[in-house]
């Protein structure tokens, strides 16, 4: 039902697109260009959750796998999303070993957890075995993106059921007074980075990080990240634009 945790063990990077128009078109032509995953974003992005169902659609037929970054730690939204067929989920703000664990529970059926049975799309989407194989599949990953996550980091990591961490550099380099920091050298958020990856890495779990551009991600997988993102869609849009307008621009002065 989900090759991401095989590709994950294989030792490869995982290369995620993220979304944040909230556009099916979008997320399908990231699917198709050849992510391994293309992140939906309900934090902060332009997507609605009727977009959502259209991404993952998208997305599905493009043949990558659909996940999600959740709006919070909202049992509520995390199951919904879920249902609607993401296959893995990013959590923000998760600072304490408590707030990981209500997080899995979220994604994990009874006993390992406490979502609500009601996949309407997913068990269309991904079959009549869903709900035999989602425990195992579901990916859960929560974002260190604080100095009191970054503090708890090794008791979040204990937490049973959570698949790894996805690194918000933005937010982490803001509350480590670095303002924020995504694909610069920085040795404070370096040294950040640096640790989640060790702890991560002694729990046997994997860590995931935002990028701005490829450089950055190559930067980040040298430290030990196993999935890293590209950038979004609207970053996308916003370059390629600026770029044709001014190479049109400075030809017809």
């Amino acid at each position: 039902m989900n090759t991401l945790k095989k590709l994950l063990k294989s030792g490869n990077p995982v290369l995620s697109g993220w979304s944040s128009i909230g556009s099916a078109y979008s997320a399908e032509v990231m699917a198709k260009t050849g992510f391994d995953t293309v992140v939906v974003d309900m934090q902060h992005s332009l997507a609605t959750e009727a977009d959502v169902l259209h991404c993952f659609q998208g997305i599905q037929a493009g043949g990558s796998i659909a996940m999600a970054r959740s709006r919070w730690n909202d049992p509520s939204n995390i199951m919904r999303l879920l249902d609607l067929g993401a296959m893995g989920i990013i959590c923000p703000m998760t600072n304490t070993k408590g707030e990981a664990q209500s997080f899995v529970n979220a994604c994990r059926y009874s006993p390992k957890g406490n979502r609500s049975f009601g996949p309407i799309r997913a068990v269309v989407a991904y079959g009549a075995e869903y709900f035999k194989n989602a425990n195992d599949t579901i990916i859960t990953m929560a974002m260190i993106e604080t100095s009191e996550a970054l503090n708890n980091v090794a008791e979040i990591l204990s937490v049973d059921g959570l698949d790894g961490l996805f690194i918000g550099p933005n937010d982490l380099g803001v509350d480590l007074s670095q303002g924020p920091v995504l694909d610069g050298d920085n040795k404070v958020l370096d040294d950040a980075v640096a640790h989640i990856v060790a702890c991560a890495k002694d729990a046997g779990k994997f860590v995931g990080i935002f990028c701005g551009s490829p450089e950055g991600a190559k930067k980040r997988i040298a430290q030990g990240c196993n999935f890293v993102s590209l950038g979004n869609d609207g970053m996308y849009l916003k370059a390629m634009s600026q770029s044709m307008y001014s190479a049109m621009k400075k030809d017809t002065k």
